[in-house]
């Protein structure tokens, strides 16, 4: 006695890809909300001569997504992401090996730590302490909302 399954390559390769566009999806979601968290922080980035808060930055894996201003970084961060996603893709699945994903915010100026954990002092131009921080836990719901709309739309 046996049993005959036919279609299950197709169905492996249908399911492969569904993951893939789940993948750019998430990749594309994490982008916009680390901008979207970036612009937020840069707002509140105290200002002396502005060095500060130009040197923040958002990197999706470790590749920036600056230069450009909303779609344009999105679309070369992804397209960094398409590329690496590409090696890890088996014929039939995704491999074992497919790397997590993280996007970082944060600022390059070698003060920022310090102007950023420092309550005590007075910013005249205007700004605050914990001007990465405190967007970043006011923000956690939309953040998280908007990775999980891009992800949903993708899929739907």
């Amino acid at each position: 006695m046996s049993i005959k399954v036919d279609g299950f390559e197709d169905s492996m390769k249908e399911m492969a890809k569904l993951e893939h566009r789940s993948r750019e999806a998430f990749a594309r979601g994490l982008v916009k909300a680390g901008l979207t968290l970036q612009a937020a922080s840069q707002r509140l980035v105290p200002v002396d001569t502005g060095a500060l808060r130009s040197s923040a930055y958002t990197t999706l894996n470790g590749v920036p997504t600056q230069g450009d201003e909303g779609a344009g970084a999105i679309a070369r961060a992804i397209g960094a992401v398409k590329s690496y996603f590409k090696k890890a893709l088996s014929v039939v699945g995704v491999s074992k090996s497919s790397p997590d994903m993280s996007v970082e915010v944060g600022y390059t100026q070698s003060y920022a730590i310090y102007v950023h954990e420092n309550l005590n002092s007075n910013h005249p131009n205007g700004g605050q302490a914990k001007y990465l921080e405190q967007p970043a836990r006011e923000m956690y719901p939309q953040l998280l909302s908007i990775v999980r709309n891009e992800v949903e739309n993708a899929n739907s």
